[in-house]
């Protein structure tokens, strides 16, 4: 599985100012709220997101694009939890 300090070196690579707080937060959230998924594979169902944020950070995109990629099935009806305060995502992260 990919690690947070991949993606988190990888973006700093290119953006040395970036909200690495953020993307952090964005990590600890999504991995509760997957926490116990597994896909068909028997993998577990995080690795999926941070996959795809590792592919992102790839693509030189910024820390909200890693964020939204983390936290992409969080909305989706793929957690265990309902998350109505997603929409306001700053707040969201608070509890991170």
């Amino acid at each position: 599985m990919v690690r947070l300090t991949n993606i988190l070196e990888k973006v700093q690579g290119y953006h040395p100012r970036a909200d690495t707080d953020l993307i952090n937060k964005a990590y600890v959230y999504a991995s509760r709220m997957h926490d116990g998924q597994s896909r068909k594979s028997g993998d577990a169902y995080f690795v999926h997101p941070v996959s795809v944020a590792d592919i992102n950070a790839a693509h030189t995109l910024d820390a909200s694009s890693r964020m939204s990629a983390m936290m992409s099935a969080t909305e989706t009806g793929w957690t265990k939890y309902a998350s109505p305060d997603l929409r306001d995502c700053p707040s969201c992260m608070r509890e991170a």
